[in-house]
């Protein structure tokens, strides 16, 4: 069975779909060369919905920084030349006092306890999550339908397309919520063998109250879909403000086919012109710990020779390219 590699992004507007495929695709790329198993043959598709809820994509060519079409943190190689230093402490002090909120807003049954207030919290600093939940109707593909509904069918329609393959899932930040809500609710007959989140906010209360009310579930603990078929890695950085309740396994229940979720804590190393993002796509993609999953479910299954002949032309590739 063919193997790919489906990729969702997460929150906020994007360059065009074009660029960010190729950055995510970059950083895989680059992940996989730092654990010694360079890969230029990988099949890979991005589900790209920034475009829904934005007109105009960002544009990398900009340099005036008011410019709102300008890009602030795009794809640029890891730099390891000094020492990974761990996020400034006021982000950890943020992290706790995020916790906190979350705790005030949702009781103990994982109920919401003040709903327009989370709402308007999601509206003001999460614009995406925002209209997720909303019941606000958007134009999409000549009809109108939620913002979530439309948001999902990218996804949706991507897996259905690949059904026949063997996938590997990637999902970042709140595109992990959607990945979970279309795993579960759309798209039940298409199997996943490997799910991906890196920086998910599906431990916050305050998003498992959300999904939880929606599915008319009374239980407190949710489901791992049972279409995942042989592993849920979950990759958080401790920085990670998005993913400040990071530990997943406790609040999912295995599925049918005894899937757990793997909590993994890495370090994301991107930064630009000096500042940190602990929570960018691009420092998890080429992160170790994932490019060994990565390297594993694209060499599950197969034969030593052709493993051995795949690694050879890749390398020989490495030290080509390089001159």
């Amino acid at each position: 069975m063919a193997k790919i590699i489906i990729a969702i992004h997460g929150l906020g507007n994007k360059p065009a779909e074009s660029v960010l495929k190729s950055w995510w695709k970059k950083s895989i790329q680059e992940g996989l060369r730092s654990i010694g198993y360079p890969n230029y043959f990988l099949k890979f598709e991005l589900v790209y919905w920034a475009d829904i809820l934005y007109k105009n994509p960002l544009q990398p060519d900009i340099k005036d920084r008011k410019d709102p079409a300008f890009v602030d943190e795009p794809y640029r190689p890891a730099n390891h030349a000094g020492k990974r230093k761990p996020g400034p402490i006021f982000k950890k002090i943020v992290g706790k006092l995020q916790k906190k909120l979350n705790s005030a807003l949702v009781d103990e049954n994982m109920s919401i306890k003040y709903s327009p207030v989370v709402d308007l919290i999601f509206q003001h600093f999460f614009r995406e999550l925002g209209l997720y939940y909303s019941a606000e109707m958007i134009p999409y593909r000549g009809e109108s339908l939620l913002a979530k509904e439309a948001i999902r069918q990218e996804l949706s329609a991507v897996l259905k397309k690949y059904q026949r393959h063997q996938i590997l899932l990637i999902a970042h930040s709140m595109g992990t919520i959607i990945a979970f809500d279309v795993l579960s609710l759309k798209n039940p007959e298409c199997i996943i063998d490997t799910l991906v989140t890196m920086g998910s906010p599906l431990g916050m209360p305050v998003i498992q109250s959300k999904i939880l009310a929606e599915r008319q579930i009374t239980k407190n603990r949710l489901q791992i879909p049972d279409n995942i078929s042989h592993d849920w890695y979950n990759f958080f950085d401790p920085d990670d403000n998005v993913s400040n309740e990071p530990i997943l396994r406790d609040k999912f229940l295995e599925n049918k086919k005894a899937v757990q979720i793997k909590d993994i804590k890495i370090c994301n190393d991107y930064e630009f012109e000096g500042e940190r993002n602990p929570h960018k796509s691009f420092g998890y993609l080429r992160a170790p710990e994932v490019a060994l999953v990565i390297h594993e479910f694209l060499n599950r299954d197969r034969s030593q020779f052709a493993i051995r002949v795949s690694n050879f032309i890749n390398k020989m590739l490495s030290v080509i390219l390089k001159k």
